[in-house]
């Protein structure tokens, strides 16, 4: 035996058995039988029976039985027969039945069943049947016949399914899984073994040989066989547990769908009398009453197949397939497609060479490749599976100066290579019209003389796994006005821009890496709705992301290397989400914008920007939270007038110029976060209001903390100001500014700088310079109130 399937069994056992006692209790209480033994000692007792087999891969199989007697007379008997089985692959069956038996003085024992019966599949289904059979038990022989009526429909089985091509069409075979009806039925004889010196009186050992039919109209094939099996049992087992025994087993059986098999086990049953100590030996009883509380002999499983052959459609596309044609060199692909019609699948194979010159499709058609795949969906079961052609994946050429894939409406393009001529500045590798729906999937176009996918207005398209290579004279994909866009995957390779859009267009962009494009990465005009998602964004000539108005921008996951210019830069009225992105090497700003924008951006890094990590025009709302910087040539927030600006949680470091340079008029909220710049670490202009709260801010070169100019609102608390050889806090003229519990740290030269007059000042602090440990404060004109410090000092 394998021991993988020994570990297998034996867990299984222990998982049945708790099920299996549980259940007992449960029965024994619903049909109000826990009964006291001692009373009659001819009662016939109930017990249960707990074991398993193995049966080789995925057969192995643990099962309880639980047998509870109901109402008995000296002759007759109602009773239960309960039973679960468990299997590898989360499979398990339950079987609940009701059965009668009685003895007659002739020696035979008949009776009838009827029951209930559930199976889990591996595909995870359900399924439900009705069952009954008859038997005819004697000391010798035994008769059984059962049937079962499954009472639940098919149900769907993508892991039993297979899509073929098969006599010019489509088929997809086992779309589900289906429940079966039929019947067995065995004969068994009892086997002599006292001869061979055996106690009969405790040693039974029979041998069955019957078969089976199965059937349903869904069917794609029926379960029909023969089957054998022998048990040896042996009662009074343990000399200590009267009644107990054990069973070893046997079975065969063989059919054309499940193939042979062969399963051997053991199952230990123990009768319930012992736990009211008036269990009596079983060898000491007649072999007909015994027989009376011997477990029912019928099929557990509820058999199941695959359905029958079904049509299919295409699951990208919902074109049923009617027939299949196959296109090579020799016939292309215009005049094929054409003659076809729509509701066709074409294969290509490029076992006879390229297929050259434009060719086009024609509507309601998919074009697959040589060993390529797509998936389809039964037309009945609506299961799907993946469909492979035939033959070997084609390379369409073009050498005129036109496209050389022209698709059509509900077209899909799959597992091809398409190329052109890049002196050709008309040749688009695939052409989409307008209001088309069409699919390109792992498609290859390389070395076009535009562009590599160009479709007009109003198409949905999607691009899944699409790759572009060298298209020098335009751009990766073009897409014009109110389409609707989803590119999966692929890598789009030194175009001229990676992704084009004009207006109004809903694009979702996943997966996909655009590198070395001559200008931008994806660029578009206005009323556009972008979606980037796990894309990547390499050596861009200028914008990894560029548009111009009223837009609506969502970046999650992205990452940039090195940029010309800005990763987002784009002008008036757009939403912009940046969340999880890493921002690396743009050789001018992070993110731009000009005004009345809304700026969202968290859980993102700035690395080595050339100039502003964030740079905004006027009227724009930004929030920023755990954003990180980590090298600037200028500022992180550099922003001009009446925007409102709020930032949780973030850190600067290793910026040349400020942290924070604000112009006038606008409301800046900063929490928690520290930010370390060689300039100013905040410098305002005029009538901005400006509160800090836990926030740290270091100055590491010959220049202020904070700065602000004129009628400026400012409060900060619990924050700390570290600077060297400069100004903690410098302010000119009409300032109101409130410090609270915050400390003023460094060498500075002083402390606190009035340059001004008319500031409005309060507050409590503390002052930490390293030397001297009092607070140096100049005043050129009259102020109103004073700052205080825990050290006697104030100021003015």
């Amino acid at each position: 035996m394998r021991s993988i399937g020994g570990r297998f069994l034996m867990a299984k056992i222990r998982t049945v058995h708790a099920f299996a006692l549980a259940g007992a209790v449960a029965l024994a209480q619903t049909f109000g039988i826990a009964q006291t033994y001692a009373a009659d000692a001819d009662r016939w007792g109930g017990w249960v029976e707990l074991g398993g087999a193995l049966g080789g891969k995925d057969k192995d199989r643990a099962e309880a039985i639980v047998f509870l007697p109901m109402i008995q007379s000296d002759k007759a008997l109602f009773f239960a027969d309960v039973r679960g089985k468990l299997f590898e692959e989360q499979v398990s069956e339950v079987n609940a039945a009701i059965g009668y038996r009685h003895m007659l003085a002739s020696g035979w024992n008949l009776g009838a069943w009827v029951g209930a019966d559930r199976r889990d599949t591996s595909q995870d289904n359900i399924f439900w049947a009705t069952s009954a059979g008859i038997e005819a038990l004697s000391e010798d022989i035994d008769v059984r016949v059962n049937g079962y009526l499954a009472v639940t429909d098919p149900k769907g089985s993508p892991g039993l399914a297979s899509a073929f091509i098969e006599g010019g069409q489509v088929f997809l075979l086992g779309g589900q899984e289906v429940p079966l009806s039929g019947f067995d039925g065995e004969l068994g004889i009892r086997v002599p073994i006292e001869y061979l010196g055996a106690n009969s009186a405790r040693h039974g050992l029979r041998a069955y040989a019957g078969g089976f039919f199965f059937d349903d109209d869904d069917a794609f094939e029926k379960v029909t066989g023969p089957k054998a099996r022998i048990e040896w049992r042996i009662d009074d087992v343990l000399a200590g547990i009267p009644a107990s025994s054990l069973a070893l087993e046997t079975e065969w059986r063989s059919d054309r769908v499940r193939g042979g098999h062969l399963e051997a086990g053991l199952r230990f049953r123990l009768p319930f009398a012992i736990f009211s100590n008036t269990a009596s030996r079983l060898s000491d009883r007649p072999v007909q009453w015994r027989r009376m509380t011997d477990g029912l002999e019928r099929d557990t499983d509820i058999v199941t197949v695959r359905s029958e052959r079904e049509g299919v459609e295409d699951l990208l596309t919902s074109v049923d397939f009617d027939r299949v044609v196959t296109v090579d060199a020799t016939t292309g692909v215009t005049a094929p497609a054409a003659t076809a019609g729509g509701n066709t699948l074409l294969v290509a194979d490029g076992a006879s060479g390229a297929i050259d010159g434009p060719q086009a499709l024609q509507a309601n058609q998919t074009l697959v490749g040589g060993s390529g795949s797509i998936q389809v969906r039964g037309l009945r079961s609506g299961t799907v599976a993946t469909l492979t052609a035939p033959g070997q994946r084609p390379t369409f050429t073009n050498g005129v100066n036109a496209a050389t894939v022209t698709m059509a409406d509900r077209t899909h393009l799959a597992s091809v290579n398409v190329t052109g001529n890049t002196v050709n500045l008309f040749n688009t590798g695939v052409l989409l019209a307008s209001d088309q729906f069409v699919v390109l999937q792992n498609v290859d176009i390389s070395n076009v003389g535009l562009e590599g996918v160009f479709g007009f207005d109003r198409n949905t398209v999607r691009l899944i796994n699409v790759n572009t290579s060298n298209t020098p004279n335009g751009p990766a994909v073009v897409l014009r006005n109110d389409n609707t866009v989803s590119i999966e995957g692929g890598t789009f390779d030194n175009p001229v821009f990676g992704l084009f859009l004009n207006d109004r267009n809903t694009v979702n962009v996943a997966g996909v890496t655009i590198s070395n494009p001559f200008f931008d990465g994806i660029a578009f005009n206005d009323g556009n709705a972008l979606t980037v998602t796990d894309t990547t964004f390499t050596n861009v000539g200028f914008d990894a992301i560029a548009g111009n108005d009223s837009n609506v921008i969502t970046v999650t996951n992205a990452a940039l290397s090195t940029a010309g210019e800005e990763f987002i830069d784009v002008d008036d009225f757009n939403a912009v989400t940046v969340t999880g992105s890493a921002i690396s090497g743009t050789g001018v700003d992070g993110i731009a914008f000009d005004s009345g924008n809304t700026l969202i951006v968290s859980d993102t890094t700035f690395t080595n920007i050339g100039f502003d990590a964030i740079f905004g025009n006027s009227n724009n709302v930004i929030t920023l939270s755990d954003v990180t910087l980590s090298g600037a040539g200028e500022d992180f927030i550099d922003v001009l007038s009446s925007n409102t600006i709020t930032v949780t949680n973030s850190m600067v470091s290793g910026a040349v110029g400020r942290s924070f340079l604000i112009d006038d008029d606008n409301v800046v909220t900063v929490t928690g976060g520290q930010f370390i710049s060689t300039d100013e670490g905040f410098d305002a202009d005029d009538r901005n209001t400006i509160t800090l709260t836990d926030v740290s801010i270091s100055s590491t070169g010959a220049q202020e903390g904070i700065d602000i100019s004129e009628d400026n609102t400012f409060v900060m608390t619990g924050s700390t100001i570290t600077v060297t050889g400069n100004r903690a806090l410098e302010f000119p003229t009409g300032n109101n500014v409130t410090v609270n519990l915050s400390t003023l740290n460094g060498t500075p030269t002083n402390t606190v700088a009035y340059d001004g007059i008319g500031n409005v000042v309060s507050g409590s602090g503390n002052v930490d310079n390293t030397a001297p440990t009092v607070a140096f404060c100049s005043n050129a004109g009259a102020q109103t109130g004073t700052i205080s410090f825990t050290n006697g000092t104030s100021c003015p």
